[in-house]
């Protein structure tokens, strides 16, 4: 029993540091984006080991690097993170001219998205970090960009298999090329309004076949693919920051966005999306239920957390441990089931000899097993059901097909 309490006690040490080194990282940022000096007292509490090792899980090593020496504290593990972001970003500009350059060539219809857009935003290159590039094209000429993507060395990963194909090549590059903004087992109303997504776009003016959004779709579907992310498993820190930085660099028509919002069955989201970000990185005092969603956001990380998508998928369907258990480990057999569509496409080979089918529950089980995936969603399992891992009131909930 001592040892149980001596382990609690460790426990809350550790989140109660996580929460300070956290709030430190985003009010170190907000000084940077704001153009304001840090206050020297505050300066001397902070732990640049932390602030490095936190800023990873939020994909924010570049930005805090910046913020750290913008505050005069030069970090060697922070800077080398930085330098390694910016190189990135200088790779990832010239293999996307290269790209862009040959869909111009084969006359392919293409739209840049998410952080290839946000990057001009952020107050330095290369802070907006990206794990890949996304590019909608037209899922018509899906053939031809496979030909042009091997030509330039990529290996496909995925094709035909989803809403966006990808290829990957040495040493950092990772293209995904989206052939819809949303599939059909995403939120019902995401995938409707985005159904016919091309007709949402405008024609470039410097170039023959670029299109891209006007600031107000940007933003609807900025807070779309966020909220899709954030009902599911969790968004992490940077997803506000790019909240606040394209309200801060656009002046949008928020009429429109609303009633845009309302359509898509998210206005509860972007409300409360927008505030949080506003006041969070303007140094506002949080609200309770601000707090609450930031606290969901602090424990999410950029990638989002098993946990978060465990809870999340129980407490809105009123799940104990055993229906996940079961939900999980069967497989959709009729197409009526809404989620057959994207089981055939991932597994082609066994719903294309349907004799097969009773051993797919077995092979996803031994690959969960084998990614180590298995063990993190039997420990998520134990807490389901908890309020700390739902996602927090006024947020609309989540109805994404696990």
């Amino acid at each position: 029993m001592k040892r149980e309490e001596e382990n609690t006690q460790e426990e809350a040490l550790k989140a109660n540091a996580y929460e300070k080194n956290f709030m430190d990282m985003i009010w170190l940022i907000s000084c940077l984006v704001r153009g304001e000096a840090p206050d020297e007292n505050r300066l001397k509490s902070l732990d640049p080991l932390a602030l490095c090792q936190i800023s990873t899980g939020h994909s924010l090593d570049a930005i805090t690097a910046e913020a750290a020496a913008h505050a005069g504290i030069q970090n060697v593990e922070l800077q080398k993170k930085k330098a390694k972001a910016v190189q990135r970003a200088m790779l990832f500009e010239a293999e996307r001219r290269k790209i862009l350059e040959a869909f111009e060539k084969n006359g392919i219809w293409h739209a840049l998205l998410k952080g290839v857009v946000l990057q001009d935003l952020y107050p330095g290159y290369g802070l907006r970090q990206m794990t890949d590039n996304d590019i909608l094209i037209d899922a018509d000429a899906a053939g031809e960009v496979k030909d042009v993507m091997e030509k330039l060395g990529y290996q496909m990963v995925e094709f035909g298999n989803g809403y966006h194909d990808v290829y990957h090549k040495e040493p950092v590059y990772s293209f995904e090329m989206h052939t819809k903004l949303f599939a059909e087992f995403h939120k019902k109303n995401l995938f409707e309004y985005y159904h016919d997504a091309k007709s949402r776009f405008v024609k470039d003016d410097d170039n023959g076949y670029g299109y891209h959004l006007s600031p107000e779709d940007f933003y609807v579907y900025m807070i779309a693919h966020e909220y899709k992310h954030y009902s599911r498993e969790g968004i992490g820190l940077r997803a506000i920051l790019d909240t606040y930085l394209f309200l801060k660099h656009n002046k949008l028509d928020m009429d429109y966005v609303l009633a845009e919002m309302k359509k898509l069955d998210i206005a509860g989201f972007e409300r409360d999306n927008r505030e949080l970000s506003m006041h969070l990185f303007d140094g506002v005092t949080l609200n309770e239920s601000e707090r609450e969603m930031l606290s969901y956001v602090m424990h999410s990380t950029m990638t989002g957390s098993i946990d978060n998508m465990v809870a999340n998928a129980c407490n809105e369907r009123d799940w104990t441990a055993v229906d996940y258990s079961l939900h999980r480990f069967f497989v959709p057999l009729s197409r009526k089931n809404e989620n057959y569509a994207r089981f055939e496409k991932r597994y082609p080979l066994f719903y294309k000899y349907k004799i097969l089918l009773p051993f797919l529950p077995f092979y996803r089980t031994f690959l969960s097993i084998k990614g180590g995936r298995f063990v993190k969603e039997a420990k998520a399992m134990k807490n389901a059901g908890k309020d700390e891992n739902h996602v927090p009131e006024g947020s609309d909930g989540g109805d994404e097909n696990i």
